[in-house]
């Protein structure tokens, strides 16, 4: 059993992310992810149009993504899952989503699941904040280029709009914070295993 799971296959660079999430991995890794206490209602409806049936594959086989995991992406089910990514962000951020076309409302970033993240790690700059979610959310494991669009989507300013406290007395847009995890949770890398 030790030689199995010390095995390449298992561990080596061809093994890792080399197969594309399901959508329940995706969907609960999500929130997991971002440390959402969520009631879970809902899921199962969000998943279909991803192209998974909870408790209902189409044969005893499972799903056709089982077998091959390109399967699982198609058109309609990238857009649902970023769409739902939108949502995840807005949730984690202490900002809400009230149209189809992704209007934000204003509500209070104070207990938000990113304020506690920032107050418990102590986390003073957005460089901090951006690692953090990078490790979290991608194993660190970003090429150059794409760290510089996450810095600058946290670099973007909201003029009045809804901020979120850096330890030392910072703070940063929220608006911002909520673009770099739709971002780092739109990369390919996030949606493989």
């Amino acid at each position: 059993v030790r030689a199995m799971l010390t095995s390449s296959a298992f561990m080596g660079a061809k093994a890792y992310r080399g197969k594309v999430k399901s959508p329940v991995e995706f969907v609960v890794g999500a929130i997991r992810g971002l440390g959402l206490d969520l009631s879970g209602q809902g899921l199962a409806q969000i998943l279909v149009p991803m192209g998974q049936v909870l408790f209902d594959p189409p044969n005893v086989a499972g799903w056709p993504g089982d077998q091959d995991s390109s399967n699982w992406m198609s058109t309609q089910a990238w857009m649902q899952r970023v769409n739902y990514i939108n949502l995840l962000a807005a949730a984690a951020t202490g900002t809400s989503v009230v149209s189809r076309q992704t209007a934000v409302s204003a509500t209070s970033t104070a207990g938000s699941v990113v304020q506690q993240v920032i107050t418990s790690r102590g986390i003073g700059s957005t460089q901090d904040l951006a690692a953090y979610y990078s490790a979290i959310l991608l194993d660190n494991n970003l090429t150059s280029d794409r760290r510089g669009v996450v810095s600058q989507a946290l670099a973007q300013s909201a003029a009045g709009g809804l901020t979120l406290s850096l330890s030392g007395g910072g703070s940063v847009a929220a608006a911002g914070v909520r673009q770099m995890l739709y971002l780092l949770m739109s990369m390919p890398e996030y949606h493989l295993n």
